[in-house]
């Protein structure tokens, strides 16, 4: 009994001084500070936290990331011909990051020593936010990290369902103005994005978890800067390449359509990768089977002997109803406690699964005396898969910002489609019944390698921008 009693203390012990090292680790507090006039980063700024030999000095993007005891501090940021600022009311909790993004002002006098600015930090935050937008040449909404975080949204077009003249349809493609969606253009990390949808100009925006989104804005009016290829709005994405700090989330959800569940939900046999949105090859043509030509100037027999070629997959299934299915994780790592320099890295894979029903109905009437020559209905069971995978890698020092983006889409639609109706053709009624079973996968590869470098001598801020993009898409019917 003793050494049961002292094992139990000793593991209780361990636990407690765990709980004991935990709670006094240190926290951080991190964020961006820029100009209020101009919304510009300010590189080169000393942050102090007051009460502190601790502190550290803006990047080339005016980043900061500062690692102190957890308590409530104010920081003091000190800048060449800007007025000094202080922040006051900065709560820092243990093995957390605290976002304070700071705005600084020019002295309205040259003749002043020093200006000393004094504020909460709640209210720089919101300054800081409404920085951009205020500033801006144009009609702009900006949706930023920081109101992303506090709402519950999951991925890119939930974020943009918030913004006021912006509207989403089928939950991904967005309508600003009223204007659909092919009069929109999206640019990220400030190279333009090509249609996600071959056949129509789009941008699918359920693609990015909403966590490693830094900032969107939405310009509603064109300015000379900007690509003349919109009339409703052009969204750009810019999406995080250095976080905070290490993290790693993990998300599952499921959902259901009414017009799917407990009822009969017909599909057929098909690729061993279906389930990934990929086509494993068994509904591609033979590379013997001739063209159109050929098989024009051939006889019944060698046509009939052709079509014994093709796969014998024309049977349906009728399944109950599937439950939808998605899942996201995320993570980023910083190689050194420091952020503000070394390799540092942003990562995501997102799988969504979804299945619908529905029925179509079809009339056609000639135009001369309006008689009618078909009337079907379409009853089409369709399973959407979306995968989506970002890579962000980064490299930056003090005055120097080098990274490489990389994105990977692929969204699949598998439909099965049943057809009933009735041709009629001379006064004949002919009785039609059909089926189709189609399937789309579309791909979307995205790669871009940017740097930004701040010349001190100077004063200059150079960026450049390379992109690499390609989409492609595979039918299969």
């Amino acid at each position: 009994m003793r050494r049961i009693t002292f094992v139990l203390q000793f593991i209780f012990a361990l636990l407690f001084g765990a709980v004991q090292v935990f709670a006094q680790s240190n926290g951080k507090v991190a964020g961006k500070v820029t100009d209020r006039k101009s919304g510009e980063s300010l590189p080169g700024v000393t942050v102090i936290v007051l009460g502190t030999s601790t502190g550290a000095v803006t990047d080339v993007e005016g980043r900061y990331n500062i690692s102190v005891k957890p308590g409530t501090y104010t920081l003091q940021l000190k800048f060449m011909s800007y007025a000094t600022k202080e922040i006051s009311e900065v709560v820092v909790k243990s093995g957390g990051v605290t976002n304070q993004d700071v705005t600084m002002d020019e002295p309205k006098s040259e003749n002043l020593h020093e200006v000393v600015i004094r504020g909460s930090a709640r209210t720089e935050t919101l300054n800081s936010l409404l920085t951009f937008q205020k500033n801006t040449n144009t009609v702009a909404q900006v949706v930023s990290a920081e109101s992303i975080r506090k709402s519950p949204d999951r991925n890119t077009s939930d974020v943009l369902k918030r913004v006021p003249g912006a509207s989403m349809i089928d939950g991904k493609y967005i309508v600003v103005r009223g204007l659909s969606d092919r009069y929109n253009q999206t640019m990220m990390n400030g190279a333009l994005m090509s249609s996600t949808e071959p056949d129509r100009k789009t941008f699918s925006f359920d693609l990015f978890p909403a966590s490693i989104i830094d900032n969107i804005i939405i310009n509603k009016a064109a300015t000379p800067e900007m690509p003349a290829e919109f009339a409703g709005g052009l969204i750009q994405i810019n999406t995080k390449d250095v976080p905070d700090q290490n993290f790693f989330n993990v998300s599952v959800g499921s959902g259901f359509n009414t017009n799917v569940l407990g009822k009969d939900f017909y599909t057929y046999k098909g690729g061993k990768f279906d389930f990934f949105g990929v086509d494993d090859g068994d509904r591609k043509l033979n590379g013997d089977f001739p063209t159109t030509k050929t098989l024009a100037q051939s006889s019944a027999d060698d046509r009939a002997e052709m079509g014994r070629s093709l796969s014998d997959r024309w049977a349906v299934n009728d399944e109950s109803g599937k439950l939808n299915l998605n899942l996201r994780a995320t993570g980023g790592f910083v190689a050194k406690k420091d952020a503000s320099k070394g390799w540092a890295g942003v990562f995501s894979f997102t799988y969504n699964k979804q299945n619908r029903a529905g029925s179509i109905i079809r009339n056609n009437y000639l135009p001369s005396d309006m008689s009618q020559t078909f009337s079907y209905r379409d009853e089409f069971y369709r399973q959407n898969v979306l995968i989506g995978g970002l890579a962000n890698f980064t490299y930056r020092n003090k005055d120097t910002k080098i990274s490489l983006k990389n994105s990977y889409t692929i969204n699949s639609n598998d439909q099965t489609t049943l057809r009933t109706g009735t041709d009629m053709e001379g006064g004949v009624n002919y009785g039609i019944k059909s089926q189709e079973l189609a399937f789309t996968s579309n791909r979307l590869l995205n790669s871009q390698l940017l740097g930004e470098h701040f010349l001190k001598a100077s004063g200059i801020k150079i960026k450049w921008n390379g992109s690499l993009a390609g989409c492609r898409r595979i039918f299969r019917i």
